[in-house]
């Protein structure tokens, strides 16, 4: 007889398997039982996973086949998410391994062959275990790369954030200027209060001036109702002006005035009304020539530009093509409920050879993109846009006084591909193309 839960019993459980044929009989046997089973395939998936949703999972059960990978993803996942009760599957023999797991935070070890009641009962007995409450602190979880340049973009944030003076972002077209906007808001104290953003090359100068600043009833012909004006619509949080260069001249001295007395005239009004707000602002590329041929107000621009972040195009962070991909991948999956896709190795190839002049922003179009046009499991390269499909990064000069011996350049993209997956060795063998025996002698070389 299958058993119905109602919605408040069902729990929820992660499981990280490079085997699922090993549940296809356990998996509907628990789903009966009141447990909705999710799937990660390996570490970084299940990482991505439990970043990127509003994950319900307070449960995760590690059945790798591969011992060291299967004790490395109990490590990672408690070291990112200490809150989790992580179970690890492995071979009657593998009491050494069940030992090393239980030292480094496992709740359980569970024995191959799965056997159904027995895991039922451990999974309900950890089930009822209530977590320690766990208080997250303010930070950039939206916000993924572990490449240096990030690295040292987030390392500036975490100062600045908590400030409240203006900030002023600057990079390419498509490197996440409003994400990090965002990012900086959830940071700080104002976290609480509204995140209202403006374009300020989408709207004509007429209505650019109502929107900001707002304006009183019947202020002008065909100005109806009140309208209360984004600068006063973010009181008590945070305003995000994009594209800050492009905004009309006429316009630069009423904002100044803004930034100066923390006060606001709508059109119309009689009278000036104090605001709370900070205001950060974008631009693409600087505004040094436009303040050079007098386009912007100097005195603007400097209460403006107190602190700059340059954020980093895509073709400097290597480490985080990939890492990104997963991401956009591991999200699809999981609002369209489809089962989620991969990069074949020859397109993880070509994808960090291109270029990608249009950073994240053409990185996630290119997937949206095949994602919609293709249901293979696997993403092809006969897939890809020539554009990507054809790519090579252009080889330095035989001048170049920057080219090292083999064995250096070797070594350093190995390791970079291993931070890029976490230590995964048996992924980042699949990645290089590698023996893991090779790989493995290797790293033990360089240790």
């Amino acid at each position: 007889m299958i058993q119905v839960f109602p919605d408040a019993a069902v729990q929820h459980l992660l499981v990280v398997t490079d085997a699922p044929e090993a549940w296809s009989s356990v998996a509907p046997f628990l789903q009966q039982r009141g447990w909705n089973l999710s799937w990660a395939v390996s570490t970084r998936h299940a990482l991505l996973r439990l970043e990127t949703a509003k994950a319900p999972w307070r449960v995760v059960l590690c059945d790798l086949r591969d011992d060291d990978e299967n004790l490395s993803t109990v490590e990672a996942l408690l070291a990112q998410f200490p809150e989790l009760t992580v179970l690890l599957a492995c071979e009657e023999s593998g009491i050494s391994l069940a030992v090393r797991a239980l030292r480094s935070g496992a709740s359980e070890v569970i024995e191959r062959p799965l056997g159904f009641e027995s895991l039922l009962g451990t999974l309900e007995r950890v089930a009822k275990v209530e977590p320690a409450p766990v208080v997250e602190p303010p930070g950039f979880a939206s916000l993924l790369g572990h490449s240096p340049a990030m690295r040292e973009l987030m390392r500036v944030m975490e100062r600045v954030a908590d400030r409240e003076f203006t900030v002023m972002l600057s990079g390419e077209a498509g490197t996440g200027k409003e994400l990090v906007a965002r990012a900086l808001h959830q940071a700080s104290r104002r976290r609480a209060g509204p995140f209202v953003a403006l374009n300020c090359a989408a709207l004509p100068e007429s209505l650019l001036e109502s929107e900001l600043f707002g304006h009183v009833a019947n202020a002008f012909t065909d100005a109806g109702d009140e309208r209360l004006g984004l600068l006063r619509s973010a009181s008590g949080g945070t305003l995000f002006l994009d594209q800050i260069g492009d905004l009309p001249r006429a316009l630069q001295p009423k904002l100044l005035r803004v930034l100066q007395e923390r006060t606001v005239r709508p059109l119309g009004a009689s009278r000036e009304e104090p605001i709370d707000v900070r205001v950060i602002c974008a631009v693409t590329g600087s505004l040094h020539d436009a303040v050079a041929a007098g386009a912007f107000r100097e005195d603007l621009y400097f209460r403006l530009d107190v602190v700059r972040l340059d954020l980093p195009p895509l073709r400097t962070r290597e480490t985080d093509v990939l890492l990104l991909a997963d991401h956009f991948l591991a999200v699809h999956a999981q609002r369209t409920q489809q089962p989620l896709r991969h990069l074949s190795l020859e397109v993880a190839a070509r994808f960090l050879e291109y270029e990608w002049p249009g950073n994240v922003r053409e990185l996630f179009g290119v997937l949206e993109g095949v994602l919609a046009l293709s249901s293979h499991e696997v993403i092809d390269v006969s897939e890809l846009p020539r554009s990507i499909a054809t790519a090579t990064r252009p080889l330095p000069s035989i001048t170049d006084s920057s080219l090292r011996p083999w064995a250096e350049v070797e070594k350093g993209y190995i390791l970079q591909v291993m931070n890029a997956l976490k230590g995964n060795k048996r992924q980042a063998a699949l990645t290089l193309g590698l023996d893991r025996t090779t790989l493995y002698r290797k790293l033990q070389a360089w240790s």
